[in-house]
């Protein structure tokens, strides 16, 4: 049994048991539950204790003594394996950015953030290499590297906008001023396509209709008829079956002609209505990419800045 104490505002002690089925009990710490919980207690039974919900790991749950032991002796291994890989990495990193090997620098420092992901000094020298690796501001265009700025430390963060920050306020700008008037030359061009489009759709989509009903009333009118034959001596069921029948392979060979047609129909509307089926649409979705991830850069920074500023 494993019991988790919390102190709440009130110093009220709440504490919380595992019991050995995997069971959570939660009661208050008064007098008369210590005693019960003493009295009820065995030698097989012992108690983990954390600190603060922020401490509480829910693996170490269960863990024997030993277990625990063991446990955190491996992640203490396994945190010091991954500081030395990180310090092996930024020195590697720092070689190849001397010698110019910009693509070599980052891919050793971006490793680096990989076994130490607070690693601020290796995520420093990331963007100073893919300062150098990419030119013209491209490397803050990728939505990867972007979210990733946005999301570093504060002080990698700050070193990266002390350098380019007027740069991509500037850009970002210059994507707005570009956007606008293409969004609305995109945007119109597709509804004046849009209307056409639709009335085709609707033509064939009509047609079809039309020509489904009439199949399925020649198909039952011929099934009827041909019922009929074997009851009959007259000459009447077989030529009307007939009739029903060929109006039957009529309405499925038109039926099969302007289904092609609805789905070519469909095809150009659907098409019509995604942005990257024409030049401009291409273009206008690469330009909000890349100001996206401009916004994504520059308001998380000033959004951190205004959270603090409203703190008392």
């Amino acid at each position: 049994m494993e019991e988790r104490i919390i102190d709440d505002e009130d110093a009220r002690l709440v504490k919380i048991k595992r019991t050995k089925n995997g069971d959570d009990v939660v009661e208050d710490t008064g007098e008369e539950a210590v005693q019960t919980d003493a009295a009820e207690s065995d030698g097989n039974d012992y108690t983990v204790e954390f600190e603060g919900d922020e401490d509480y790991d829910e693996d170490l749950v269960g863990l024997t003594p030993a277990q625990l032991k063991e446990e955190l002796e491996r992640r203490e291994r396994m945190q010091q394996e991954a500081q030395e890989a990180y310090e092996e990495c930024v020195r590697a990193g720092k070689e190849c950015f001397d010698a110019g090997d910009y693509d070599g620098a980052a891919e050793n420092f971006s490793l680096a953030v990989s076994f130490v992901a607070d690693g601020e000094e290796a995520q420093r020298l990331l963007w100073a290499a893919r300062a150098k690796q990419y030119p013209d501001l491209q490397a803050y265009y990728i939505e990867e590297n972007a979210r990733e700025l946005a999301n570093a430390p504060r002080s990698v963060r700050e070193d990266v906008l002390s350098r380019d920050g007027a740069k991509l306020t500037a850009a970002r700008e210059n994507l707005l001023a570009e956007i606008k008037p293409l969004e609305q030359e995109v945007l119109s061009k597709r509804k004046e396509r849009r209307d056409p489009l639709l009335a085709n759709k609707n033509y064939y989509r009509v047609r079809l209709c039309v020509l489904l009903l009439c199949l399925v009333c020649f198909a039952v009118a011929s099934g009827i008829s041909a019922y009929y034959t074997v009851r009959t001596t007259s000459i009447t069921p077989i030529v009307t079956c007939a009739v029903f029948g060929g109006g039957a392979l009529i309405s499925l060979i038109f039926t099969v002609f302007y289904t092609r047609f609805l789905l070519v129909a469909l095809r150009l509307y659907l098409a019509n209505e995604n942005l990257s089926s024409t030049e401009d649409g291409k273009k206008l979705l690469s330009l909000k990419q890349r100001e996206a991830c401009l916004a994504m850069i520059l308001e998380g920074e000033q959004e951190e800045e205004d959270g603090e500023a409203e703190r008392p």
